[in-house]
């Protein structure tokens, strides 16, 4: 399993020796394109996350929690996905935020094809993509809100 710069190694290779390709990648950060050798189809890219959470370093929210004084309500956004909620205190907005981000990230990984297929989809792919290696445990974290102790 000693890949060259640019080879695709077959899906057969990967299943077969997948512990392997896990350590080159993990621990000797190493990236691998693997595909289907028989078709011309596309390929899929294995790296370490490391890698792909400083590729998307630069990937930022801009998320609020705010108070509106007409409804008496806390208002829980973030404004990259024109996601909010809304709740009687500020832990309940963003509560309710959370769950719409988590549906809407549901929605990607149920959909990422069409998020792929359509450019104004596909400007959130580098949102998801940090929400996901950001771990669902600290999706409130990822996003930006502070929650109260």
């Amino acid at each position: 399993m000693n890949a060259a710069y640019g080879e695709i190694i077959g899906s057969s290779d990967l299943r077969r020796d997948l512990s392997d390709f896990l350590d080159q990648t993990i621990n000797k950060k190493r990236v691998f394109l693997v595909g289907r050798l028989h078709r011309q189809a596309d390929t899929a890219t294995l790296m370490p996350t490391e890698m792909l959470v400083g590729l998307l370093s630069d990937v930022k929210f801009d998320s609020s929690v705010d108070y509106d004084e007409d409804t008496g309500q806390y208002v829980a956004s973030i404004r990259e996905f024109n996601a909010d909620g809304v709740g009687a205190t500020r832990e309940d907005a963003i509560r309710m935020a959370l769950d719409n981000m988590e549906a809407l990230l549901d929605d990607f990984l149920s959909n990422t094809d069409r998020y792929l297929s359509f450019a104004k989809l596909r400007e959130y792919v580098p949102y998801y993509l940090k929400l996901i290696v950001g771990g669902r445990g600290r999706l409130a974290e990822t996003l930006g809100f502070r929650t109260e102790d």
